[in-house]
């Protein structure tokens, strides 16, 4: 009966000082922010990417139906 005891209490201690599921969660919760500032960047960034492409496109279609 004292080893089922002293087993629990040994489990119970190892349990408590176990830190590698916050340590897991800690890198989760890094890697949500870094996603969400990367997407928040590349959709910043594809709005003003998507006028200069259109802008470019505008500009050569201009050039090539009036220079044939």
């Amino acid at each position: 009966m004292t080893n089922i005891i002293t087993s629990i209490q040994t489990f119970a201690r190892k349990f408590k000082n176990d830190e590698s599921g916050a340590t897991a969660i800690e890198y989760a919760l890094m890697a949500a922010l870094i996603g969400g500032a990367i997407i928040g960047t590349v959709t910043l960034l594809g709005e003003d990417t998507n006028s200069s492409y259109n802008e470019i496109r505008t500009t050569l279609n201009g050039e090539t139906s009036s220079g044939s």
